[in-house]
């Protein structure tokens, strides 16, 4: 097994130890994958498969579940799961570390002002403005935002979990309305901003103790 991957860069190959079939004519000896392909959107489809269709329940941060690393890999690589479901053990172990340590490398070094300020590694555009960094304005949200939050977190979808905090969906309905941006804007997000945000969110929900 010779597993490589460059760190924060979201791209990496994982050698494998076994020869598996993607296709008729396609089979495969290592994982090739990048993350920078992915958008907040397809972490929140990734949510509820993990939830929804295999039945978790989360109980605590969605990345300290190692079937989430596989159906990220899956999508970062676009090699369909049912692939990675029959891969040795040793061949998903080295998938799963891959994922794990990209999606955990970086911490809140793109934050500033007590960790509210986001500053995005990838400017995003609404409505012809481009939209460089966010303020995380959470001392504006009042009672009834929480019960504005809540009204729209249960139309996208409640995830099940033990607390919302561990929802990457509940975190970035909290985000919007801190923001004062539409829920559906932060689908543009890349995978390191969406995490940033997403992080940002959950410690201040541990913080206020929700």
């Amino acid at each position: 097994m010779n597993e490589k991957n460059t760190g924060v860069s979201g791209r990496g190959i994982v050698k494998l130890t076994g020869k598996y079939a993607v296709s008729e004519d396609r089979d495969i000896t290592e994982l090739n994958y990048d993350l920078n392909n992915l958008k907040a959107k397809d972490f929140l489809e990734i949510e509820k498969e993990l939830t929804y269709q295999n039945e978790f329940v989360l109980t605590s941060k969605i990345e300290f579940i190692d079937f989430y690393f596989v159906l990220v890999a899956a999508k970062a690589s676009n090699v369909p799961t049912e692939v990675l479901d029959i891969m040795n053990v040793q061949d998903i172990s080295a998938i799963t570390n891959a994922i794990s340590k990209e999606l955990m490398h970086f911490s809140h070094n793109g934050a500033k002002e007590d960790l509210k300020m986001v500053i995005l590694e990838n400017p995003i555009v609404l409505k012809d403005t481009t939209i460089e960094e966010i303020f995380l304005d959470f001392d504006s949200i009042k009672g009834s935002d929480l019960r504005d939050i809540e009204r729209t977190y249960q139309k996208r979808g409640v995830v099940p979990a033990i607390k919302k905090q561990f929802s990457e969906l509940y975190c970035l309905t909290c985000a919007a309305k801190a923001t004062g941006l539409n829920l559906s804007s932060f689908d543009k997000l890349s995978w390191k901003d969406h995490k940033m945000v997403v992080t940002l969110v959950q410690t201040f929900l541990h913080e206020v103790g929700a």
